[in-house]
């Protein structure tokens, strides 16, 4: 746990000298709420904030961390880390909380938004934070494997949107799941983010929910959990081969 808390104290504190980047971060959520709440009303505008968020703990995860663990890499710091006694999981861990840590402001605001202008009730606030929570750690997992194959810099930014992309934009995420058709609702929540926004929806009453897709979207989750912790320890190049 120290060697993870140290690798987030090297990432963040540099981040917290450019306090104006936490106010974009915080000003995005205002904005998509304020121009779809225009577009369709207050409910398209909670369904947009529960994809953005989403969206935004996934981002961190596949799209900036591969470029952090690319750059340290090319800068040396990676040899540094796998000279030392810590694992690749407090590697990735650290490196996923100081890009959390950066978000934190934008999810505080989302979960203001939703407290104040929809039915969320203070309850939800705390299994709205563990699906947040688990598609941060999931898509971190996935990101850092992913960045350690990635040997050259100017591949990893391409590489790291591509999936961001896949994983935010084509499946139900930024749009409610109720929109695809039945027989093909179970294969789109086999994506770990539509997982976690349907429970997310679910949970605050804001799409249909069916009961074989709940535990459909439960073990999308778990599968994805599991699977990243043994894809970080087992096939993630650590080390050179």
């Amino acid at each position: 746990m120290s060697q993870t808390l140290g690798i987030l104290y090297m990432q963040t504190r540099v981040s917290f000298r450019n306090w104006w980047s936490y106010v974009v971060v915080s000003l995005i959520p205002i904005s998509y709420y304020l121009v779809f709440s225009l577009i369709g009303g207050g409910s398209l505008g909670d369904h947009v904030l529960l994809g953005y968020v989403i969206s935004l703990t996934s981002n961190i995860g596949v799209v900036a961390l591969p470029q952090a663990v690319v750059l340290n890499k090319l800068s040396r710091f990676e040899e540094m880390m796998v000279a030392s006694p810590i694992s690749p999981l407090a590697y990735m861990l650290g490196f996923a909380l100081a890009r959390l840590v950066f978000t934190l402001p934008g999810i505080g605001v989302v979960l203001a938004l939703l407290l104040t202008t929809s039915r969320v009730q203070p309850l939800h606030v705390f299994p709205l934070l563990g699906m947040v929570a688990v598609t941060w750690l999931v898509a971190s997992m996935i990101g850092f494997t992913l960045g350690t194959y990635i040997q050259r810099v100017q591949s990893v930014g391409p590489i790291s949107n591509l999936v961001g992309y896949a994983l935010m934009l084509i499946p139900p995420v930024l749009y409610p799941a109720s929109l695809i058709a039945d027989p093909w609702r179970p294969f789109a929540l086999l994506v770990p983010t539509s997982s976690a926004a349907y429970l997310m929806r679910g949970l605050l009453g804001l799409d249909a929910t069916l009961p074989h897709e709940i535990w459909i979207a439960v073990g999308v989750l778990v599968f994805y959990l599991t699977g990243g912790v043994w894809m970080v320890a087992r096939k993630s190049r650590w080390r050179e081969r």
